[in-house]
């Protein structure tokens, strides 16, 4: 009888770490942001985009900061070094590249013309890494926060990007280089 009481005292004690195995979560886990209208709006944590330039680092690097200088972000994180570039807290203008803020972010329906009720608050950062000696990935993240200028209220909306930026980046880096040659 006090061997089976044992038995079992020692075999509950080697369950206690026997609890089913959960899945871990995703690296990039979903943001959901819902706008007034109920819609969600799905935006990768992560959200960025990634491109390949067939071209070195030391030839991507001056096209990016030129890219960036184009659009009048001027850096508030410059290492050529470790590859990053980009401003964390660039306060977007109500029309950039005669485009107004909305066709950049999209912070909810109920939210109306961006740039006349409030404003948005971006994080565009760039990472560059050598693929090869011929070969550059650049990612691209862009994150946006809104806040109104009507009120008190000093509360945030997180704005999803709609990708933009990011294109524009691509693109004119890919066009400096090819000018460059």
């Amino acid at each position: 009888m006090l061997t089976d009481r044992l038995l079992l005292v020692v075999l509950a004690a080697s369950c206690t770490g026997c609890a089913a195995a959960t899945a871990s979560p995703s690296t990039t886990p979903d943001r959901v942001i819902v706008s007034d209208n109920g819609s969600p709006i799905r935006q990768a944590a992560t959200e960025m985009a990634r491109a390949q330039i067939n071209a070195p680092l030391s030839r991507v690097w001056p096209a990016l900061v030129a890219s960036y200088a184009a659009l009048g972000i001027d850096p508030t994180v410059s290492d050529a070094a470790a590859g990053t570039y980009g401003n964390q807290g660039f306060r977007m203008p109500s029309r950039l590249r005669d485009r107004p803020v909305q066709d950049y972010f999209d912070c909810g329906t109920s939210l109306g013309n961006l740039g006349s009720s409030g404003h948005v608050v971006a994080r565009v950062e760039s990472q560059l890494t050598a693929v090869s000696d011929s070969a550059t990935t650049v990612v691209t993240v862009v994150r946006g926060r809104y806040r109104s200028d009507a009120g008190t209220s000093n509360s945030l909306v997180e704005c999803a990007s709609r990708g933009v930026l990011e294109e524009y980046l691509r693109v004119d880096i890919t066009r400096r280089l090819a000018q460059a040659r």
